[in-house]
Order: structure tokens, then C-alpha cells, then sequence
């Protein structure tokens, strides 16, 4: 009765002690590796952000690199992607990190379209362009089915020239007048991005 009497601090310090360990060991566990992609967020059809991962180990601790999915991204074994859509529909990216000693990380993030209801959406139009054959100025009537950031602007081998304009339209019909006066003459692209692809406009500057 007196040794157990003896050894009971003993055994409780024991206790005390490997039962902190082992939380010690879960709590270390659980924030030894941490990935985060950032918050929900909405885009326009033909924008290409890019994601940023942020981590909390360094990159040469990196055994894997998982992007799902993966298709529509700039690179695969990096943690800043450009990202392109190529769907009218949102889509979520999720990112695992494996480390080189065994944890492992994840986070998920989502991306929506502007403007996008799955794939029941009503496409924007361009009536008209008036004059055809521009000096310095020309109006273009749009009819916008849903509230958008819009660009337009000449185009010259993939290339934007001149950004004739670009700002948010709501769903209605408008009419912009646009100032082609720093344009040289010749024949060009009108390119008008309008949800869901870009639209493009033989026109000629005199």
C-alpha cells in the first residue's frame, strides 16, 4: 500500500505528461502544413485571372502538386496558374500539397461567371454599327441580356491597339458612340467582348 502510495504522483505526473504529449502531437499535426487559395470569386467570360496559392512551408518542401481540375490551367506544378475559361458554367479549382515529409494540404476555391445561370443564358447582340465606313466617329447599338463589363476596342494580329471603350452595361439596349479619331486609316477588327465569347466587326477608318 505505501509503494502504490509512493509511486501515485509519479504515475499521475505520468499520465498528466504523456497525455499533453499526445495532444501536443495532434495539435502540431493539424497546422504543420497549411494551404489557402483565397476567397469565392466572380469574373467576366473572358477574363484569365490567376490564383495564388499561399502556404505556410517553404517551396522546397514540396514533394506533389495537385490541381483538379487541371485542363484549363497555365501550369500544373506551380502554385500561381492563369487560369481560362472555356465553360458557361462556374467551376470550382481545388489544390493538394504533398510535403516531403508526408503532410499533406488542402483547399478548395470557386469560380463564377458573371452573368452565367448554368447553361440557360440568352446571348447579347450587336444590331449595328452606323457608319460602316468610319471618319472619327461611329455609334454602335448593343442589346445586353445580362449586366456586364464590356470592352471594346481594335485588334490587330491578337494585338489591342485602341481601347475605344470599356465599362459596365446593363440589360437593356444601348447606343455608345464611339471616338475612332486616334485610329489610323486602314481596315481593322472591332472587337466587343460580350459574355459569353467576343464578337468581331469588319469595319474600314477613312
Amino acid at each position: 500500500m505505501k509503494i502504490f502510495v509512493k509511486a501515485l504522483p509519479a504515475l499521475l505526473f505520468f499520465s498528466f505528461f504523456w497525455i499533453s504529449w499526445i495532444d501536443f502531437e495532434e495539435e502540431k499535426s493539424e497546422v504543420d502544413c497549411v494551404v489557402e487559395l483565397g476567397p469565392d470569386f466572380i469574373i467576366n467570360f473572358w477574363d484569365t485571372p490567376q490564383i495564388d496559392a499561399v502556404m505556410n512551408r517553404p517551396l522546397s518542401e514540396i514533394d506533389e502538386i495537385i490541381w483538379s481540375p487541371s485542363e484549363n490551367l497555365s501550369c500544373t506544378d506551380c502554385l500561381n496558374p492563369i487560369l481560362t475559361i472555356t465553360e458557361v458554367e462556374d467551376v470550382c479549382i481545388s489544390l493538394t500539397l504533398r510535403f516531403d515529409d508526408g503532410c499533406e494540404a488542402s483547399d478548395e476555391m470557386c469560380i463564377f461567371i458573371d452573368g452565367c445561370n448554368g447553361e440557360n443564358f440568352t446571348e447579347n447582340k450587336i444590331n449595328s454599327i452606323t457608319p460602316q465606313s468610319i471618319s472619327d466617329n461611329a455609334e454602335i447599338e448593343l442589346e445586353i441580356a445580362q449586366f456586364q463589363f464590356v470592352r471594346i476596342e481594335i485588334v490587330e494580329n491578337d494585338q489591342v491597339t485602341h481601347s475605344l471603350f470599356e465599362g459596365w452595361l446593363g440589360s437593356s439596349l444601348h447606343n455608345l458612340t464611339l471616338d475612332f479619331s486616334a485610329v489610323p486609316a486602314g481596315d481593322y477588327f472591332l472587337r466587343v467582348g460580350l459574355y459569353p465569347e467576343d464578337k468581331f466587326i469588319s469595319i474600314t477608318k477613312l
